[in-house]
């Protein structure tokens, strides 16, 4: 059991459609599992992503923008690593489970950019090519999904770190 807590309006509406899964569920004797899952990135993510935002950037020499301190820290997920527990869940679990679909890839947004500036081989500087702008009303100073016992029960476990 997990006490679901939104402190913004994306959250909130993330736990209405858990509550709306699970009442529909319930009421019209439908199987249903709810899972929950971090930062998922990888191939074809969404350009307005941090992760592709910061490689576009960089690449084309703008300014990196850093909502905030930068200091944010969230939970980066594989996409392929997704899939395979989305796969297993559907193939080995059980009705009416919520599964939480976290991983060990804890970073703040200055370890993304400093990371994609790495692997670009780029020579700037992280100081010189960011741009800091007020945080979001909303943003979280720390969002992390742990990986549920049920998920790792059914043989799954993260193949991908961020390196």
């Amino acid at each position: 059991f997990c006490l679901l807590n939104p402190l913004n309006p994306y959250a909130a509406t993330v736990a209405a459609a858990e509550f709306l899964v699970k009442s529909y569920g319930e009421s019209f004797k439908l199987p249903y599992c709810i899972i929950r899952l971090c930062n998922v990135y990888g191939p074809r993510q969404h350009i307005e992503k941090v992760i592709p935002t910061f490689i576009t950037n960089v690449l084309q020499g703008e300014k990196l923008k850093i909502h905030g301190d930068g200091k944010q820290i969230r939970h980066y997920l594989y996409v392929d690593d997704v899939i395979n527990a989305i796969d297993i869940i559907l193939n080995k679990g059980k009705p009416k489970m919520i599964y939480n679909i976290g991983t060990s890839n804890e970073l703040n947004v200055l370890d993304i950019a400093k990371y994609i500036l790495e692997k670009l081989h780029s020579n700037q500087q992280l100081d010189d090519i960011t741009s800091y702008v007020k945080a979001r009303s909303f943003t979280e100073k720390r969002y992390c999904t742990t990986t549920s016992g049920l998920i790792k029960s059914l043989g799954w476990k993260e193949q991908v770190t961020f390196d």
